[in-house]
């Protein structure tokens, strides 16, 4: 299996390198390698790679894209740079995708949904993104469909990892200076760690193989929920977070984690207060069985101790 796998220092890039089965040769690309801001840069270096494949063993099977904007904020006042890595890079990967005949992995987020209610989101539910990032992520998303490749979009939300820029890490920092917290009790959904991530979306490709070489015959190209189980909100997460963290014999000053209401720590970027993902289509698709988030995080704790 030959896999072109974009973003590859990222959290979830990172997470796929390290849990991808020893069948799978990994080409990985990071920043470093190519601006995949640049649409043009990044096309010259995918001509590049196409030649030099066409060459040996031909193109990937899959291209695998988990570079994006992530910086939700800051999205509000630069929405030409959130589309170049949110909208622009997905649809030229879908592109090359279908030029190719590889199938493209390309992960999206709940903030495609307009964020109301309390029932979780299923696939074909209405979208209506409230924020920049989430209609930038939304076009590339309806690019990919449009393109006629083979593709697995998955929508997942709350990404944490034991390394780089996340909420977790966040709330372990503050928890080590502050005695309290003010956290964000009404905003709902399931923190889902980049490990289980990387792990879910190596059995989908396994059984979408499996899938294709059957008498069906048929890539299941779609959207796809893919989080860890069960919800909370980020007061709750942070409790859990302090918890383990406490368990696990990390040094915590905070003694109190107070909720608020949402309207009381306003943000340049309006989040949605129901961020809760219905991701009964991935299990019976591929067979997978999301872990509870509170599992999940037990094990990025123990990692996050490890490092230090």
């Amino acid at each position: 299996m030959k896999i072109l796998l974009l973003g590859c220092k990222g959290q979830v890039g990172s997470a796929i390198l390290k849990h991808a089965p020893e069948s799978w040769e990994i080409t990985p690309w990071s920043r470093t390698d190519v601006d995949f801001a640049d649409t043009n840069a990044l096309r010259a270096k995918i001509n590049d790679y196409g030649r030099a494949m066409s060459g040996v063993v031909g193109p990937p099977d899959y291209i695998i894209n988990t570079a994006a904007y992530t910086k939700v904020d800051l999205a509000e006042s630069n929405p030409v740079e959130a589309a170049k890595l949110n909208t622009d890079l997905p649809k030229l990967l879908a592109e090359v995708a279908k030029k190719w005949g590889s199938k493209l992995i390309h992960y999206s987020t709940d903030y495609v949904y307009d964020g109301l209610g309390e029932s979780p989101r299923r696939e074909d539910d209405l979208t209506d993104p409230q924020n920049i990032y989430g209609k930038t992520k939304l076009m590339g998303d309806q690019a990919v469909e449009k393109s006629g490749c083979q593709y697995l979009i998955f929508r997942t939300s709350w990404v944490y990892a034991a390394t780089g820029k996340n909420f977790v890490l966040t709330m372990l920092q503050h928890a080590r200076e502050k005695p309290t917290l003010r956290v964000v009790s009404d905003q709902i959904g399931s923190p889902t760690s980049a490990d289980d991530i990387a792990q879910m979306t190596i059995q989908a490709v396994s059984e979408a193989e499996q899938i294709v070489n059957s008498a069906n015959g048929q890539f299941p190209s779609g959207v796809y929920h893919l989080a860890n189980n069960g919800f909370t909100s980020w007061h709750g997460f942070t409790e859990a977070i302090l918890k383990v963290a406490k368990q696990e014999g990390l040094a915590i000053a905070t003694t109190k984690v107070e909720p608020i209401a949402t309207k009381d720590y306003p943000t340049p970027a309006k989040r949605p207060l129901n961020s809760r993902l219905d991701t009964s289509r991935l299990q019976e698709t591929f067979r997978v069985t999301p872990r509870p988030w509170q599992d999940a995080l037990k094990d990025v704790i123990r990692a996050i101790t490890k490092n230090q």
